[in-house]
């Protein structure tokens, strides 16, 4: 019998975030199917081997409330108020995910949720002033 190897928290983690990011491409240049496809599989991968390393129910909903503020952010212009503050739960949500021996380091995942969050700050503010300056030319 053997056993599947998962990829550890960091990995895991990256992955799904590269995912997400490879999925905002897909969106700013719709019709190509590879970004979108390899984002959908780069972020079930990584969920799942999350998922597979035992993640905790905080984490998961620090991250759900990070999810939930990164969308008020592209639907409501808050003034980067909630990406922020989606930014940071993402962090907090991160270092809580995965507990013991195995976490995922905070010296890992606060950067790189930065790093996500200041890309979907830019392209939901990039979004919106296309809207304002379509509508501007009707």
């Amino acid at each position: 019998m053997s056993t599947l190897v998962w990829l550890g928290p960091n990995a895991a983690f990256a992955l799904a975030l590269a995912g997400l990011l490879c999925i905002y491409g897909e969106f700013v240049r719709p019709g190509r199917i590879l970004p979108g496809t390899l984002g959908a599989a780069m972020l079930l991968i990584g969920a799942y081997s999350l998922y597979r390393n035992e993640a905790e129910a905080a984490g998961v909903v620090w991250i759900s409330a990070a999810a939930s503020l990164f969308l008020l952010e592209i639907f409501v212009n808050s003034f980067f108020i909630a990406g922020a503050l989606g930014t940071a739960a993402l962090g907090y949500g991160s270092w809580r995910l995965i507990p013991g021996p195995i976490s995922i380091f905070p010296s890992f995942s606060i950067p790189l949720s930065m790093l996500f969050g200041a890309a979907t700050m830019f392209l939901t503010d990039s979004a919106r002033q296309a809207r304002i300056n379509k509508r501007a030319d009707l």
